[in-house]
């Protein structure tokens, strides 16, 4: 083994793995936030040890980022992973280390307006009963999409009886999920649809919501991309789940729901992360505020 990958940086980063795996965090979250601490080593000029780099040189990271063209909510969340990284590792400045910048909207995120989320449904409506519970389960609930495909039959269960029920979501948090009542007759009818596609393949199929009905097992993630997609392109658009979760936010906004609840129906920590991230440049709001007056 090359001797740098003793050096205490790369023997801190498997202990900062190990943790990880401890937390009960996802292999993606590991391996990517692995990527970007090699990356991070290397443009810091492959230091030895994390602890012994001033806090001055972290904050140049900043520099050298920009200058071989990372865009700003890279730079974010490259400076978000070192500092969890450095607070793992004990270092005492690990809060200073920080960005200039904040995160911001995807450019390319796309938001629907009424009319349109309208016409949405009625075409899931067309496609199938499990793509208009997808759309639902996204825009109606803001769920990822891999928060709907892990959703159990227990779950499923609990929300038709209770409105209510405690999911999994990114990063292996859990939380309160308190279901929008248009979805829940979706869920039945889902669940009607399911029980009979497998009692004719004389299947039992696995404790998830979502299964093959021709395999009985659990559907991946791609799934529900590909129904959302298939969904936006009859609509000459191309939106996708997470498009239709910030699409979530900005209408709760526009609602006038308080930003405590918008954050608590998205499994948020801070109103920073759903705003900066789902809420975007609202241009319709900021001409009605400006005719206001």
């Amino acid at each position: 083994m090359p001797y740098k990958y003793q050096d205490q940086w790369y023997v801190k980063m498997r202990a900062y793995e190990r943790y990880q795996r401890s937390r009960h965090h996802s292999e993606n979250t590991i391996i990517n936030r692995k990527y970007t601490l090699t990356s991070i080593w290397e443009n810091l000029g492959e230091p030895e040890n994390p602890l012994n780099v001033s806090l001055e040189d972290y904050l140049l990271l900043e520099t050298t980022l920009e200058k071989v063209n990372h865009k700003p909510n890279t730079i974010v969340n490259e400076f978000k992973i070192l500092r969890l990284f450095l607070k793992f590792c004990k270092y005492s400045d690990a809060e200073e280390v920080i960005t200039k910048y904040i995160p911001e909207p995807k450019e390319d995120r796309v938001f629907l307006e009424e009319e349109e989320i309208t016409e949405a449904r009625q075409i899931a409506n067309k496609i199938n009963t499990r793509c208009e519970l997808f759309y639902s389960l996204a825009v109606d609930n803001s769920l990822r999409r891999g928060d709907i495909i892990n959703i159990t039959l227990d779950q499923a269960k609990e929300m038709i009886k209770t409105g209510r029920t405690r999911i999994t979501q990114k990063g292996r948090r859990k939380r309160l999920l308190v279901i929008h009542k248009r979805t829940i007759p979706l869920i039945e009818e889902y669940l009607r649809e399911r029980k009979k596609a497998l009692a004719k393949k004389g299947l039992i199929g696995d404790p998830y919501l979502f299964v093959n009905f021709r395999t009985g097992r659990h559907l991946g993630v791609q799934v529900v991309y590909k129904d959302i997609v298939k969904m936006s392109r009859t609509q000459n658009m191309y939106y996708r789940p997470h498009d239709l979760r910030a699409t979530y936010v900005r209408r709760q906004a526009r609602a006038g729901t308080p930003s405590h609840v918008v954050m608590m129906n998205t499994g948020h920590k801070s109103w920073g992360v759903t705003f900066g991230h789902y809420y975007g440049q609202d241009e319709r709001e900021m001409r009605n505020a400006q005719d206001n007056i």
